[in-house]
């Protein structure tokens, strides 16, 4: 995860307010909601499920699915809120109720770091609003871009997440300038020059990609057998040589090679995540 849920959860629901969702005044939704303004938010999911139960066809159980995605947010059970909410979303069409649910389950896909589903949520209400000509308020729009850039700067979109950004008018001036200047930056490294450093010689793909010990290891490992390897061939053990060397050199040669390239991997990652972070920490609202 490249920041903390709860920081991830607080940026994004510092833009909205978290309130109760307005469902029917039916006693039973009453003592449930009770429950969870008190606190008691396994007892609010019980009456909550429990009124379900009776009313499967109820026409705002999208609603109650939401209220009980709410309390496992509380409960800090995310797996099971995302679960709750993404049925909270299937089961209406209406706008209004799908932008309720969004600013709940958008948040929550970041905080599990699962931004591709974050961006097609956000995609898909931003669709319905313009397919629909629904009346939101532009408030509501700009909270979605906001959620669409955020999505986008995980995937290290940066071209993406500025123009999403720059629509939500949201996200101050400071952001926006470090967004152009990362997209400028390029200084990835390469997972094949990495993999052909290590052909010619071991360790050296490890070099290329910061990782010294891993290097040293690979090289001197290597050498060792490739040298005994060739001490076999000298005295004339040739079969003993060919057998070692089709086993156990030709192991740990081609090991060193996939090893490069899975170093390189891991350094374009903190690369990114240390990008990503500089913009979460720059992420301070327009005033």
């Amino acid at each position: 995860m490249i920041s903390s849920k709860n920081s991830i959860l607080c940026i994004c629901w510092l833009i909205t307010t978290i309130g109760l969702a307005n469902i029917s005044e039916d006693p039973a939704i009453q003592k449930a909601t009770k429950y969870y303004i008190d606190g008691d938010y396994h007892q609010a999911v019980t009456e909550y499920k429990r009124f379900l139960f009776f009313h499967p066809g109820h026409p705002q159980k999208a609603l109650i699915y939401l209220q009980m995605g709410k309390v496992f947010i509380q409960l800090a059970d995310f797996g099971s809120a995302i679960d709750l909410l993404q049925v909270a979303f299937q089961q209406t069409n209406d706008v209004t109720q799908k932008l309720q649910i969004a600013f709940q389950l958008i948040p929550v896909l970041l905080a599990e770091n699962q931004t591709d589903r974050a961006l097609i949520v956000s995609y898909r209400v931003l669709t319905l609003i313009d397919r629909t000509s629904a009346n939101v308020r532009s408030d509501d729009r700009a909270q979605i871009y906001f959620f669409l850039g955020i999505s986008e700067l995980y995937r290290q979109n940066w071209k993406a997440a500025k123009a999403a950004f720059l629509v939500s008018d949201l996200v101050s001036p400071e952001a926006i300038t470090l967004l152009d200047e990362l997209g400028k930056e390029d200084v990835k490294k390469s997972a094949s020059m990495a993999k052909w450093l290590s052909t010619f010689c071991p360790g050296l793909g490890q070099f290329y990609a910061g990782e010294w010990a891993d290097g040293i290891n690979s090289f001197l490992l290597n050498g060792i057998i490739a040298s005994y390897v060739s001490h076999l061939f000298s005295s004339g053990r040739r079969q003993s040589a060919i057998l070692l060397g089709s086993s156990i050199l030709w192991r740990y040669y081609n090991g060193n090679r996939q090893n490069a390239v899975k170093a390189v991997g891991q350094y374009n990652t903190r690369l990114n995540e240390k990008k990503i972070n500089r913009v979460l920490d720059q992420l301070s609202l327009k005033k």
